[in-house]
């Protein structure tokens, strides 16, 4: 992935976990009083747009819990602009640390068989380079089915090429998630875009 220059009161999200930078160190939010307004702060904080809260979050780890009992208006532009408690004064555990969706960055269709992601306000392709059947199944499960398949490499879309060289393990919430060169970093043409099929199987 691209590097990227982190700053304090930065926001990421790691497997759907809000994560917030304080101190030089990752941390995750307690999940009390926190809600979609203040989820949708994190996600414009992170140039995303429509924020939920997850029902069920994957909140294994050791990493620091930073903030507690966080709350947003709605018209502050970064999370750590929202009344809080102190930082790292918290009553929580792991398991009940924040996690939320953002719209925007990430999205996946399937448009004519061709797989389409949407990144930096436009919907691009996806490469076939190392492109596999639990890449397939990442896109697919994003999209509510539990199975997915490779079909071939004769897209022929337009625009950007926004992902190359997915490796995915077939675990991850999102294709954004798997690894990859970066976004928009691809060596590849429209003649290699991916398509796939969505399926629900019962194996």
């Amino acid at each position: 992935m691209k590097m990227h220059d982190f700053v304090a009161g930065d926001v990421r999200l790691s497997s759907g976990k809000l994560e917030l930078l304080h101190n030089n160190e990752w941390g995750t939010v307690c999940s009390a009083n926190f809600d979609n307004m203040t989820a949708n702060v994190a996600c414009k904080q992170l140039g995303l747009r429509n924020g939920s809260v997850l029902q069920d979050t994957v909140a294994t780890g050791t990493s620091r819990i930073w903030l507690n009992k966080l709350r947003c208006n709605g018209q502050e532009t970064k999370l750590i602009d929202c009344s809080h408690t102190e930082w790292g004064i918290h009553t929580c555990s792991h398991g009940n640390v924040v996690g939320i969706r953002c719209e925007g960055n990430g999205d996946v269709r399937i448009n004519s068989g061709r797989l389409e992601v949407y990144y930096n306000e436009a919907w691009g392709t996806v490469c076939d380079d190392e492109f596999d059947e639990k890449d397939a199944t990442v896109a697919c499960k994003q999209l509510g089915y539990n199975n997915g398949k490779f079909l071939d490499s004769n897209g022929n879309g337009t625009g950007n090429t926004w992902l190359d060289d997915l490796e995915c393990t077939g675990n991850e919430p999102t294709l954004g998630d798997c690894k990859n060169g970066g976004w928009g970093v691809e060596n590849c043409d429209h003649t290699e875009d991916v398509r796939v099929e969505c399926v629900h199987s019962n194996e």
